[in-house]
């Protein structure tokens, strides 16, 4: 008996992919129509006049719609109110300049999804970064996403309305060195952090957008971070420095308080992500495609025994319906520790269960060894046998027996 799709609600809004949870939103609808078109193409290329065009034809019209909103609603306001509400409604617009262009390249990219089991992510946030770059970078797709279990945010800087970060957007791009040469073409790596808030629900707008350029890859990670948010920082100060007029300092100012969120984000985050984007660059080959989490069973067989055009049918008909395909990582790794990943600390029972850190080795390699490829060294649990539920939480205390 044929299904009755019109009884099927959309399952998509408490998807754990942020690409799901996204695309009744209208930034994203924008994103499909840049790489529908051709504007955006999968390997970063875009129409030079891409920019202006979200700007004046997109940011400036919905603030002026903004504008005719206050208006119409007869609320009073003082010159200084009027402005600054202006000002906060353009700072949140403004995400569309930096977002869509990534977003689109993603979609034209085939939408890579990724999904990191959680016991690798517990191994990559137990991995050291050291002296690691990001020179020579080698990725399976110029864009992906970046499943994780979700990580609560804390301390005082936070996301207004988040509470848990649950993934990243990674779009690689090219830019020349000198605009119109030709001669020399370098890399941007954007990197776009999804949140949710506690309703497991899409922020109406995304969460932190961030970038490594050309000059930050032969830095060490953390080098590159604290200099691309250092960089950033400095830009906003200067140009609020050089602005007279009350809507550009007031907006301006919220450029900078949301830097000062974006901070403290990005520190405590990326180095998990940019682990994570080593380990898949790490592997030789990469797992098959299949049905992610929730997906029904029905409707995971059917994308499974189909293929070619019928196949991409059923995936579309998955993506409407608030589901997709994904590549799950790190399968291998038992939800506790397995026994070639313990040891113990040379049987001193009072060593308390802990990861011995793990890091990444940089091998030389290619024409004149000039290329450098990195092996993953895993981090290990000492004395997990006091631990056998495998739970780290931050103080794990070892009972003494009581005498009776």
């Amino acid at each position: 008996m044929p299904e009755n799709n019109t009884e099927r609600s959309y399952a998509g809004e408490s998807s754990p992919y942020a690409p799901i949870r996204y695309q009744n939103t209208s930034f994203w609808n924008l994103a499909m129509t840049f790489a529908r078109q051709g504007i955006v193409k999968a390997n970063g290329n875009y129409n030079p006049g891409l920019y202006d065009y979200i700007h004046d034809q997109i940011i400036q019209k919905d603030i002026a719609v903004f504008d005719q909103m206050i208006s119409k609603s007869g609320q009073k306001m003082t010159k200084e109110e009027r402005v600054e509400t202006l000002a906060a409604s353009a700072y949140r617009i403004l995400f569309l300049r930096t977002w869509l262009p990534p977003l689109a390249q993603f979609i034209a990219g085939g939408r890579q999804i990724f999904d990191m089991g959680d016991e690798l992510t517990n191994m990559l946030q137990n991995t050291d970064l050291a002296e690691c770059t990001l020179r020579d970078l080698a990725l399976p797709f110029e864009s992906f996403f970046i499943r994780f279990k979700a990580q609560e945010e804390e301390g005082e800087k936070r996301i207004p309305y988040a509470s848990q970060f649950d993934g990243a957007f990674i779009v690689r791009d090219t830019m020349e060195s000198k605009p119109g040469d030709g001669e020399e073409v370098k890399q941007v790596l954007h990197i776009m952090l999804t949140m949710e808030n506690e309703g497991k629900r899409s922020l109406i707008y995304p969460g932190v957008y961030f970038r490594f350029y050309p000059q930050h890859f032969d830095l060490t990670i953390q080098e590159a971070i604290q200099k691309s948010i250092e960089e950033s920082e400095r830009e906003f100060e200067e140009m609020s420095a050089s602005v007279s007029d009350p809507f550009n300092k007031e907006f301006l100012a919220f450029q900078l308080d949301g830097l000062s969120y974006s901070r403290a984000l990005i520190l405590k985050f990326m180095p998990l992500i940019v682990n994570a984007i080593f380990y898949i660059e790490s592997l030789s080959e990469l797992p098959r495609q299949q049905a992610g989490q929730g997906t029904p069973a029905s409707l995971s067989r059917q994308w499974e025994q189909s293929q070619g055009n019928r196949r991409q049918k059923v995936q579309s008909r998955m993506s409407a319906e608030g589901y997709t395909v994904v590549r799950l990582l790190g399968s291998e790794f038992s939800p506790k520790p397995a026994m070639g990943n313990l040891i113990e600390a040379d049987g001193d029972t009072h060593v308390k269960t802990h990861w011995r850190r793990g890091f990444w080795r940089e091998q030389a390699h290619g024409p004149k060894m000039s290329l450098r490829s990195r092996k993953w060294i895993r981090p290990t649990m000492v004395n997990a046998n006091l631990n056998p539920d495998g739970d780290l939480s931050g103080h794990i205390y070892i009972p003494q027996r009581q005498s009776r």
